[in-house]
């Protein structure tokens, strides 16, 4: 009665070569590029963290550990079996609530999430800012970002903010908050900066046009590529500034 007792619950059952197949995958799905132009890759359990709610100064950490457990779960699986193994959607909704709840917008999140759309569509997510990507919800974080600069350029820090105010409502309802940021806030920014950014800005908003306009909303997957958008516009350095009328 004394003897020790081994449960097996899950196995996988795969070649040498198929294992280091899908290892290859989980590191290129997960792969960002840092501020230094090299390649980052966060370990599960930062990636497992990204979906639970940052420790606040002086706090004691209480994590869900069940929520945990389960997400170590699906992510482990996920680096074993390969892109075969779809993430749950409930994972990127997790990361997302806690970015729109104003957590940190970090590393680990921004991977988690480029790993979930790839493994949950045909879309091919890059590690840095990727101008060539045309999705309206990817550009619209962009242009969001864009947005934000130029606000921090014509007032400088401030006690609520366009991302305090509208971050959360442009990743959900685009058409409306866009149109608001468009016709009245930027108006403002460009008569105290001029140029600044405008051909950044025209250029997104020219792609956005093609598509048609925003939509009134986002799917999951879009405001995943919403976020994307905004993170990789946000640290992306450029060697110089345009001064480029907005309205030429």
């Amino acid at each position: 009665s004394a003897a020790a007792r081994i449960a097996v619950r899950d196995w996988t059952a795969i070649s040498l070569d198929e294992y280091k197949r899908n290892l290859a995958e989980w590191f290129q799905d997960i792969e960002m590029t840092d501020n230094n132009g090299g390649l980052s890759y966060s370990p599960l359990n930062w990636l497992i963290n990204a979906t639970q709610r940052d420790k606040k100064p002086g706090e004691k950490q209480k994590a869900d550990l069940n929520s945990k457990t389960r997400i170590g779960t699906i992510l482990w699986n996920a680096a074993i079996k390969g892109r075969s193994y779809k993430i749950p959607l409930e994972i990127l909704q997790d990361v997302l609530n806690r970015i729109w709840k104003k957590d940190g917008f970090s590393q680990e999140r921004a991977a988690l999430i480029k790993l979930v759309i790839n493994r949950n569509t045909n879309k091919n997510m890059k590690s840095t800012l990727d101008e060539s990507n045309t999705s309206v919800a990817y550009l619209c974080g962009r242009l969001f970002a864009v947005i934000e600069s130029m606000q921090w350029k014509a007032m400088g820090n401030v006690n609520s903010g366009v991302k305090d105010r509208f971050f959360t409502a442009a990743a959900s309802q685009p058409a409306y908050v866009f149109g608001l940021l468009l016709t009245k806030n930027v108006t403002i920014y460009q008569r105290k900066i001029g140029g600044y950014l405008a051909k950044e800005l025209n250029g997104i908003v020219g792609e956005i046009s093609k598509n048609g306009s925003s939509p009134h909303r986002f799917s999951t997957i879009e405001q995943g590529e919403f976020a994307l958008g905004y993170y990789f516009q946000r640290n992306h350095k450029k060697e110089d500034e345009t001064t480029d009328n907005i309205n030429s």
